[in-house]
C-alpha cells in the first residue's frame, strides 16, 4: 500500500504547464488523475523519443523535454512495472546533473528538474539528497524569477509536510501562497487542495481542511487519494 501511495503522490505532485511540446505528458498525467490505466509502452516510447532527440541536438528546449520524459520514466519504475530497468533508472539523476552543468540556470529548466527530483521519492531508499536539494531548487528559481508563482506555491506545499501549529514563519508563507493554487493546472490544483487540507487539519481547522479535501474530490472523483486521506483523518492521522 505504501508503494502505491507514493506512486500516486509522485505523479500527482508535479504536473507540467500546458504548452505544445508537453501535450502528451499532460495527457498521461490526466489519465493518472482520472484513475485510468496507462500502457507502459506509451511512457517507454515517450522517454526513448525525447532522449534520442536531445542527444542528437543538444539545446535547452530538448533538454527540458528530455527531463520531463525522465520524470515519467522514473514514475513508471516506481509502479513496479519495469523492474529490469533498475540500473538505468538509478543513473538518471547523475546524467541529468551532468547535462544541466552545460547550460546557464533558467527557471524553466530548474522547475522541470525539480519535478524529476521529486519523482525519485517513490522508489529511492536514501532520499537525503532529494530532501536537501529540492527546497533549494525552488528558492533558486524564485531568486531568478520572483514572480514565478508555481515555484512559490510548490515551495509552500513542501513546507506543509514539515509544518506544525507552532511553525509560525512557515505557516505565514504557506498562507500567503494559498490563493495561487487556483492558477495552477488541474493536476497541480489537486495536490494543492490535498496538501492545504492537511495544513488546515494540522491547525485544527477541520472546516477548512474538509473544504479543501472536497475540492480535490470534486476535481477527480475517482482518484483514490481523497479516500485514503479521509480515512486517515478519521483514524487521527494527518497525511498520506
Amino acid at each position: 500500500m505504501k508503494k502505491v501511495l507514493f506512486f500516486l503522490i509522485n505523479i500527482y505532485f508535479f504536473a507540467t504547464p500546458l504548452v505544445s511540446e508537453e501535450n502528451f505528458n499532460l495527457k498521461l498525467l490526466e489519465k493518472y488523475y482520472s484513475a485510468e490505466n496507462i500502457s507502459k509502452t506509451e511512457i517507454l516510447g515517450y522517454y526513448s523519443e525525447y532522449k534520442e532527440k536531445y542527444f542528437q541536438n543538444k539545446n535547452i528546449e530538448n533538454l527540458t523535454n528530455y527531463i520531463e520524459a525522465c520524470t515519467l520514466y522514473s514514475t513508471l519504475y516506481s509502479s513496479g512495472q519495469i523492474p529490469d530497468f533498475k540500473t538505468e533508472i538509478e543513473s538518471l539523476n547523475e546524467k541529468l546533473q551532468n547535462e544541466l552543468n552545460n547550460y546557464p540556470f533558467s527557471s524553466e529548466v530548474l522547475m522541470t528538474y525539480a519535478d524529476y527530483v521529486y519523482s525519485e521519492f517513490s522508489w529511492k531508499k536514501d532520499t537525503t539528497y532529494n530532501i536537501f536539494v529540492l527546497p533549494n531548487i525552488y528558492r533558486k528559481i524564485i531568486n531568478l524569477d520572483k514572480s514565478n508563482e508555481a515555484a512559490l506555491v510548490k515551495l509552500a506545499l513542501w513546507y506543509i509536510s514539515a509544518s506544525k501549529y507552532s511553525t509560525s514563519n512557515w505557516n505565514s508563507f504557506i498562507s500567503k501562497q494559498e490563493s495561487k493554487i487556483e492558477k495552477l493546472s488541474n493536476p497541480d490544483k489537486f495536490n494543492g487542495y490535498l496538501l492545504y487540507s492537511m495544513f488546515y487539519m494540522k491547525k485544527y481547522n477541520v472546516e477548512m481542511g474538509m473544504k479543501y479535501l472536497n475540492k480535490a474530490r470534486e476535481l477527480y472523483p475517482k482518484n483514490p487519494l481523497t479516500f485514503f486521506i479521509e480515512q486517515n483523518y478519521k483514524n487521527g492521522k494527518i497525511g498520506w
